[in-house]
């Protein structure tokens, strides 16, 4: 791996999609990962714009961006069905003439248009193969590595829950995730504690005032109905509560993520795009096995502990992955640092 020589000019590159503000561990460690790698290569950091801001709105952001070698979109799971975002995004192409990167991206059911604006971009890497796929269809190469939060191992970060249980997370549809509590509620077998991957509303300090407070109240009310719930403040210490369960039921990609990085027995509930099933194609999972219905998660907590267990073969195939997940992650960043 190509170290960076101070004697050579460093790119300079600024961050479309900083996703820090969801307030998710999964796009916390996202971001952090991408500036960790971004630093390896001895790029410069220009500035960001965050996924809830129109960089056409700025004139902060403009002038960052005509001062940079490289716009680099964080695609996470934004790139998908058309979205109008897709568009506000991928037109910095056409107004800059600045190199443009997508990164960590899905790309699924998305317009000919969208595709078109994509052909403008030096370098496209996608996040799992069935997306990479489907930009191969469409006559645009795409580089793949899996998600960036499998770049930093989790190793050294211990259980924090004591005793163990099963964890359950919430869902990106809030229906769903009323619906696994309330089935999961409707069972007294089995202890389980509700996970969910926000962060704390009272850890938001760049929020306004009156909205930290409704966001808050919401929050409380929230807790008061679920009793069991834990929330923490940063992702290793959510990779902490998680590496204390028994076992995991999620409708989260990134939860899916850090089980699979941390080896933890799980079962997904479908997602807003084919993320969840991509994922556990490209490690090579059975989808039949580990895909679920928020109605049948009280028989699972109902199970014995051999049902969710990894068989061999399972075990070494996310091993596998997660073996040569770091690598295939900063070796796709390459083609950005040589290419100043």
């Amino acid at each position: 791996m190509r170290t960076s020589n101070i004697t050579e000019p460093r790119p300079r590159v600024f961050v479309l999609n900083d996703t820090r503000r969801n307030y998710h561990h999964g796009s916390s460690r996202v971001m952090e990962n991408l500036f960790a790698i971004l630093s390896e290569y001895g790029a410069l950091l220009t500035g960001t714009v965050a996924n809830t801001c129109d960089w056409r709105s700025s004139q902060t952001a403009k002038d960052q961006i005509r001062r940079s070698d490289w716009v680099i979109i964080n695609g996470e799971g934004t790139m998908h069905h058309g979205k109008k975002a897709i568009d506000r995004m991928l037109s910095i192409a056409e107004e800059f003439d600045v190199k443009c990167a997508l990164v960590n991206s899905i790309w699924q059911s998305n317009t000919h248009a969208q595709a078109e604006r994509l052909r403008r971009f030096r370098f496209v890497q996608v996040r799992d193969l069935r997306s990479q796929s489907e930009l191969r269809d469409v006559g645009i190469d795409a580089c793949y590595a899996p998600d960036l939060t499998f770049y930093r191992t989790s190793d050294s970060i211990r259980a924090s829950l004591s005793p163990a249980c099963i964890g359950i997370t919430d869902s990106v549809y809030p229906d769903v995730t009323a619906k696994l509590l309330e089935t999961c509620s409707s069972q007294n077998i089995r202890p389980w504690v509700y996970l969910p991957m926000t962060i704390p509303v009272t850890e938001h300090g760049d929020h306004k005032a009156t909205k930290r407070l409704i966001r808050n109240w919401f929050s409380q009310r929230f807790k008061k109905m679920h009793p069991k719930t834990l929330q923490v403040t940063s992702p290793a210490d959510y990779l902490g509560l998680l590496r204390s369960c028994d076992a995991v039921i999620t409708g989260r990609f990134h939860a899916l993520c850090f089980c699979i990085q941390c080896e933890i027995p799980f079962r997904c509930i479908q997602s807003n795009s084919h993320k969840i099933q991509s994922l556990l194609g490209d490690v090579g999972l059975d989808f039949g096995r580990f895909m679920i219905a928020p109605k049948d998660a009280a028989d699972l907590l109902a199970s014995g502990d051999t049902q969710w267990r990894f068989d061999e073969s399972e075990i070494e195939k996310i091993r596998q992955f997660n073996r040569t997940a770091t690598d295939r992650i900063k070796l796709s960043y390459q083609p950005i640092a040589d290419e100043k």
